[in-house]
């Protein structure tokens, strides 16, 4: 509801407003084109177009119209962004005849209250009180849609995918919830987090849905699943942005997945436990440059099957966010780089807005400290 906006100077508007539904539930609501254009606009209007490169510095472009209106464009650029908790943008006319949505600055934030959210949004930067007070109308309408569509959506079995809440400052980036997350995030699906405090792993609760005590373990509509490739394959189903959706394509990416895990990855995670855990001991020492041969043929191998395509099969699937995951285990050293088609590959895979969106939530929940021993 909007707050008594009287106390507020002329240029600026304070809207809150409670969901029924998770703040990393809300939150996607605004930081996915996809959620954003089924609620954006008054009631009467709908939102026809909606695009947005969701990263501070990144544009965002929307237009939504109604019967009696023509379209109206508006847009702006990210300025600060913690995710599932603000983002500030900017916000205004990419029609500058329209003069319907002077450029103002925009910050919303998310807060849990027993599992629901209160968003709290704050604009400023109007040029009277009587324009501050039609966008009042304007956001309360929908912000009411977006209240709808978000009990819809909680309504809908949201995935919870468990993680550690800290771990030491080189495993960041790299433990396995992110490739959970990244597949999420390339189908468009918002999800939940469960956070693991030291020790809670081996609790029999959690060893119920992972046998192994390791993350991610993953919960979804009354399925319980362990291991993050058949995690993957699991969400990449229901997923066209994640497989193909004739015989041979969805053959093909499962391929490569299996390719990732069982061929790549079970050379280059030798390097890595021994450049991680063992760098300074006389035995790792005397094999780490037979183990590094082994993955520099291996490595060798997967650039001559990639060739000149951008991704494994010509367009992304789950099998090159597998791989790319698995080459990303070795990245603090030149091996990959050493292959100039894979270096190109792993970059444009890192590039992908999905992939940078899952990578700032993962290393978002990680607190700074370690817990108490």
């Amino acid at each position: 509801m909007p707050l008594d906006n009287s106390e507020l100077r002329d240029d600026e508007l304070l809207i809150t407003r409670t969901f029924e539904a998770p703040p990393a539930l809300v939150f996607r609501l605004w930081s996915q084109a996809q959620h954003m254009q089924r609620w954006l606009g008054p009631k009467g209007f709908t939102c026809t177009h909606c695009e947005m490169d969701f990263r501070p510095g990144g544009k965002w472009l929307a237009c939504i119209e109604s019967e009696q209106s023509g379209p109206l464009w508006m847009g702006g650029e990210f300025h600060e962004i913690e995710p599932d908790r603000r983002i500030a943008f900017s916000f205004g006319d990419r029609d500058p005849a329209a003069n319907i949505h002077p450029s103002t600055e925009v910050v919303v934030t998310f807060t849990d209250r027993d599992g629901g959210t209160l968003q709290t949004f704050h604009q400023t930067g109007f040029p009277t009180a009587a324009f501050r007070d039609g966008h009042i109308v304007g956001w309360t309408s929908a912000f009411e849609k977006a209240e709808a569509y978000a009990r819809d959506l909680a309504e809908v079995s949201t995935p919870v995918v468990s993680a550690f809440r800290w771990v030491p400052e080189f495993a960041r980036g790299q433990v396995r919830d992110l490739r959970v997350r990244w597949a999420l995030e390339e189908a468009g699906r918002p999800y939940l987090t469960q956070l693991l405090e030291r020790g809670e792993q081996g609790q029999p609760g959690y060893r119920a849905l992972q046998p192994f005590g390791q993350v991610p373990a993953y919960r979804e509509d009354g399925i319980a699943l362990f291991e993050s490739g058949a995690i993957v394959l699991h969400i990449g189903e229901t997923s066209a942005a994640l497989m193909p959706q004739d015989r041979e394509g969805r053959a093909r990416a499962m391929v490569w997945l299996l390719a990732a895990l069982n061929s790549v990855e079970t050379v280059v995670q030798q390097l890595g436990e021994i450049d991680a855990f063992h760098s300074g001991e006389a035995w790792a020492q005397a094999r780490r440059p037979a183990v590094v041969e082994r993955v520099r043929k291996r490595l060798g191998e997967l650039a001559q099957a990639l060739g000149d395509k951008d991704y494994l099969e010509g367009e992304f699937t789950l099998g090159d966010l597998m791989m790319a995951s698995v080459l990303r285990i070795i990245d603090d050293t030149d091996l990959v780089a050493g292959e100039p088609r894979l270096k190109a590959y792993l970059a444009r895979c890192e590039a992908r807005p999905a992939f940078q969106r899952a990578l700032a939530a993962h290393l978002a929940d990680f607190t700074a400290d370690p817990p108490p021993q």
